[in-house]
């Protein structure tokens, strides 16, 4: 199972890759939902990790797409966001597999 990221955000795409995460850069709303779709049925994909700032620019679409996708779609802060404090990551995890830790 691989990890994806989907960002709109060259540092944060860099971050990932230096760790391991390949990932696709998209700018545009057209780009980001032709990215999505298609990452969504590959098999060999099992989580894709989606910045909140392109999640929140297609609210009504991702919910289309995570329910037709064959891989966990995540939605991660953004570099600038502060509110990375252990209840805020907590609250990511319990919202991506519906347990709470």
């Amino acid at each position: 199972m691989k990890f994806r990221l989907v960002t709109d955000d060259y540092d944060t795409l860099i971050g990932m890759r230096l760790a391991g995460i390949e990932g696709d850069l998209v700018k545009k709303t057209d780009d980001l939902l032709s990215t999505l779709e298609r990452l969504s049925v590959q098999e060999d994909i099992g989580i894709i990790m989606l910045s909140n700032s392109l999640a929140s620019s297609i609210p009504k679409q991702l919910v289309e797409i995570k329910k037709n996708s064959k891989a966990l779609i995540v939605e991660i802060p953004d570099k600038d966001n502060s509110d990375m404090s252990s209840d805020s990551i907590t609250r990511y995890v319990a919202d991506a597999i519906g347990i709470k830790i």
